[in-house]
């Protein structure tokens, strides 16, 4: 309704109804593992890694790249920030054996299962 600055008020419009939209559904759904890893020696400090893209319901973030050294332990080496499925591995010693695995996360962090490990020796 409106009114006047002599308070003389119109009839009220017609109804309208609205509804909320309900809560999003939380993301519970992991990304694809990625495949077909592959680690190339390109000299003695350099190892390049490429995968095939994970896949997943919303959109991949990135990735999470694992190094396993001469000591055997498995850790995180890179963390890509984007959906790039490629990346150089630097500042490694020469002659030695590094391997790896990929996996994939999501906005919601779940996180894809690691591909297979794959080695390669620094030239």
């Amino acid at each position: 309704a409106a009114y006047d600055a002599a308070n003389n008020r119109s009839f009220q419009s017609s109804e309208i109804c609205a509804t909320t939209p309900s809560a999003p559904i939380a993301d519970t759904t992991v990304p694809s593992t990625p495949t077909n890893l592959t680690v190339t020696a390109v000299s003695t400090t350099q190892i390049d890694l490429s995968w095939t893209a994970s896949i997943d319901n919303v959109a991949v973030a990135g990735y999470r790249v694992y190094r396993r050294g001469t000591d055997g332990v498995l850790v995180l080496a890179h963390t890509l920030t984007s959906p790039l499925t490629i990346k150089s591995d630097t500042n490694l010693t020469a002659g030695t054996k590094y391997c790896y695995k990929v996996a994939a996360y999501d906005a919601a962090n779940n996180r894809s299962f690691q591909s297979s490990e794959i080695c390669a020796v620094t030239k």
